[in-house]
């Protein structure tokens, strides 16, 4: 594969990794500096407000990335918060569980209500409708944001995330009564 490559730099966005069991890290996998994996602390970690990643490469890709990187990317609170959830591998776990338990929920419910989720390793997920934007407007006067995917080509999906039980099970109710 890196022979097709050439002298371009591959990146594998590895940003939602921690959610798809099963799945083999790019990580170590090529000695090459060529390769750069990135990965997220803002999914699994639930620090989405902090934009918080990081990439592992050989040192020659990390050297030139930093060389580009302007200065000041990262504050000193955000990088504290990163080295705090990287120590804390057990609320990781618990949250994958959650979403874990959050996505069987929903795409069961949704499935029983007649409703097609595409399939996912993410904690996000296509859910095929009539009119995705129709349905964004309806569940939004219910007080429930989803993102209608026509932006993406997909006009007549909807595109759901893992949310407290509470709440999937409040979006169910409130799909079960959409006209």
């Amino acid at each position: 594969m890196l022979l097709a490559a050439g002298d371009t730099l591959l990146v594998v966005d590895e940003a939602y990794f921690d959610f798809a069991d099963g799945v083999s890290t790019a990580v170590g996998r090529w000695r090459d500096p060529r390769v750069v994996v990135l990965r997220s602390l803002t999914k699994n970690f639930g620090l989405a407000g902090l934009r918080l990643g990081y990439a592992v490469a050989e040192l020659a890709a990390i050297e030139a990335l930093s060389r580009a990187r302007p200065p000041w990317t990262v504050n000193a609170a955000a990088q504290a918060a990163g080295l705090a959830a990287l120590d804390d591998t057990e609320h990781l776990m618990a949250g994958l569980r959650v979403i874990r338990d959050a996505r069987a929920l929903l795409t069961s419910g949704l499935d029983r209500l007649g409703l097609r989720c595409l399939p996912t390793r993410a904690n996000y997920w296509l859910v095929e409708v009539d009119d995705g934007a129709e349905i964004r407007r309806r569940l939004l006067r219910e007080g429930i944001l989803v993102r209608d995917c026509a932006s993406f080509g997909l006009p007549r999906y909807i595109r759901l995330a893992a949310r407290p039980i509470a709440d999937c099970e409040r979006l169910l109710g409130v799909v079960a009564r959409l006209p």
